[in-house]
């Protein structure tokens, strides 16, 4: 899941060729896919970016299984950053208005082949919760108790999703349905570009984020990029590290966070 935002921002920009390409060599789709490849492909995750573009682009299982296959197959004898990325050489440049139409209809095929989405008509907060040793919310049980007692603002709202719980596909069903999502800086921050701003929803992406980390380690801006690409609003909470990881200098080895729930509450849905 590591690389999952950048396949992601390739997949966005070649949708288009593809589905040019479908009606006319549908049956040959799964082959004209470029060698693509990960660095370390294990298991279900090795994949996760190319299956989203697959689905996108009207692959059905049996096509996706083959595809999935042949990457296995070479990715145990190839992992260059060019054949990594659909052909790229270089971390890619996004151009938000260009790509926003390209991104809303990469989203809204690859939702509507998963059998799409339904929105609340009340704004439904996403929030991403880790696990592992890293980047987790210290604070967790006390801020799910306050957000979800009755005289909190995002009490009816807000829906706590373990990604390890859910298939890929289903992340990004359960995102399509929401307007906002908040998460510790990671991957998941990339169901940002599900979220249905396309549909004149007003959405919005809450990035958390350790108030020592280093800011360098975000010039790109990767997740905001995409909230942004996407119509979305984004926004960075940064909150303060938990005990055992004060004075560490890399958060990807210690990252965990006692996050303020006031501050948390007060950047919930987006106005109307």
């Amino acid at each position: 899941m590591e690389h999952l935002y950048h396949g992601l921002m390739h997949a966005i920009p070649n949708f288009d060729f593809y589905a040019r390409m479908r009606p006319t060599v549908a049956p040959m789709m799964p082959d004209v896919l470029p060698m693509y490849h990960v660095y370390e492909y294990s298991g279900n995750y090795g994949t996760t970016s190319l299956e989203l573009f697959a689905r996108a682009v009207g692959f059905t299982d049996a096509q996706w299984r083959s595809v999935a296959a042949r990457t296995a197959r070479r990715s145990k004898s190839c992992s260059c950053y060019r054949r990594l990325f659909l052909g790229h050489a270089r971390y890619p440049v996004i151009g938000h208005s260009q790509l926003r139409p390209t991104m809303h209809a990469f989203a809204g095929a690859l939702v509507a082949s998963i059998g799409g989405a339904n929105p609340s008509p009340d704004p439904r907060v996403l929030f991403i919760l880790r696990r592992g040793s890293t980047r987790v919310i210290a604070n967790e049980v006390e801020m799910r108790a306050v957000l979800a007692q009755g005289q909190s603002p995002l009490a009816a709202r807000i829906h706590f999703v373990v990604p390890e719980e859910l298939s890929l596909l289903e992340q990004v069903r359960v995102a399509a349905s929401s307007h906002v999502l908040a998460a510790v800086h990671g991957h998941a921050l990339f169901l940002g570009a599900f979220l249905p701003a396309q549909s004149g929803h007003h959405c919005s992406v809450l990035e958390i984020i350790g108030k020592s980390w280093n800011s360098g380690m975000f010039s790109r801006n990767e997740y905001r990029s995409l909230a942004i690409t996407n119509g979305a609003h984004h926004e960075f909470e940064k909150s303060a590290d938990s005990r055992e990881c004060v004075g560490r200098a890399n958060f990807r080895a210690c990252g965990n966070l006692t996050v303020d729930v006031r501050e948390i509450q007060t950047s919930g849905p987006p106005r109307r």
